[in-house]
């Protein structure tokens, strides 16, 4: 009975590294364009993350130049750092860009990471 308990329980746990394993976007390189991220991301399936989830306050909007639909807030540090939001049914993306040497009027990666998602937030995709 014990080593049914200890077989179901492995079973399970598989399952669920399974479901919620989700690769990280192999196309994503530092300096890449937020355009070109943005172009390969929806291509792929992911979606800009939904406006409730962070929108751009007033200030953070006139300075943004990006106007993209993933585009949830900018930095007013100076150095030009802005964070856009991809989601997936399970996961949401995060990438942060900054300008490039030649003031890159879209900006350019910096970092990426990926958060996973409760089940009732993945619902929100629009």
């Amino acid at each position: 009975m014990r080593s049914l308990i200890v077989l179901l329980g492995l079973s399970l746990t598989g399952m669920s590294l399974a479901v919620s394993a989700e690769p990280m976007p192999l196309f994503l390189q530092k300096g890449q364009s937020i355009l070109n991220a943005d172009q390969k991301l929806l291509a792929k399936g992911w979606h800009p993350a939904p406006a409730s989830m962070g929108q751009l306050q007033a200030l953070n909007q006139a300075d943004a130049v990006s106007r993209l639909p993933s585009l949830k807030s900018c930095s007013g540090s100076g150095v030009g750092y802005c964070r856009y939001e991809y989601q997936q049914p399970r996961h949401r993306l995060v990438l942060i860009t900054a300008p490039g040497r030649k003031r890159d009027r879209f900006g350019r990666l910096v970092r990426w990471w990926m958060e996973p998602l409760s089940i009732d937030a993945g619902h929100c995709l629009q």
